[in-house]
């Protein structure tokens, strides 16, 4: 099979969630049926949403491409990186190695695409919202982004900066309000994209009414698919 690697530190909490999603998505009876993985757990990378926002002039784009390198050397096939806002540097990152580093938008894209999805809500940070990256990759795929008002993207702002990453109790309910208002706006499924919400608990069960897909198990799931394949 081929090794993993994945690109972490962005945050911690994050990284070991995922790699817990990797080890749930893969069908195994034994360990020697799992993938080998290898992690980079990288928490010093620069500010990702300050320098997006021009907040900082701490370009992560480097710390993240070596990473990428590293992981690279070490035997890993293929790379993921479990953080959406982090994106916005994929491009770079995949031109500074020769293995693939699978990108969580455009498979979630295509996850909506193949059933004939047409708007989906978004929950993520304000800095991949604003730089249009987002965007760009859905509506090339022909998928109409919804995002939450400036309220209700200061709420998910606090939940995921002040209360997931400083291991305080996320605002559920804040959240699941959130998640109606976008659909009665018209989201046919609302997008988890932000690797924090990723970790709260029983997350994709907050509505028992409307889809939650959490673009980080849908990364999961196309690693595992893509290193047990020859």
């Amino acid at each position: 099979m081929k090794e993993l690697g994945i690109i972490g530190g962005l945050g911690p909490l994050a990284t070991a969630d995922f790699y817990r999603m990797i080890v749930k998505e893969t069908p195994a009876s034994f360990d020697q049926e799992h993938i080998n993985v290898w992690i980079r757990s990288l928490a010093s990378t620069p500010k990702r949403v300050e320098f997006i926002r021009g907040e900082s002039s701490e370009d992560p784009t480097g710390a993240l491409c070596k990473t990428a390198r590293e992981l690279a050397d070490l035997g890993a096939d293929i790379l993921v990186m479990p953080c959406i806002t982090a994106h916005y540097f994929y491009e770079r990152i995949q031109a500074s190695v020769s293995v693939p580093l699978l990108n969580a938008v455009d498979i979630t894209a295509s996850y909506l695409r193949e059933r004939q999805f047409k708007r989906a809500g978004f929950l993520g940070t304000e800095a991949i919202i604003e730089s249009g990256y987002l965007e760009d990759r859905f509506s090339a795929q022909g998928i109409k982004l919804l995002t939450p008002a400036a309220k209700e993207q200061a709420l998910v702002k606090r939940i995921i900066f002040e209360e997931i990453k400083k291991d305080r109790p996320p605002d559920i309910s804040s959240l699941e309000e959130i998640i109606r208002t976008l659909f009665m706006q018209g989201a046919e499924a609302v997008l988890l994209g932000c690797s924090e919400l990723s970790t709260i608990e029983n997350v994709g069960e907050l509505s028992d009414s409307f889809l939650i897909v959490d673009m980080m198990r849908l990364l999961a799931k196309e690693a595992v698919r893509l290193c047990r394949s020859s």
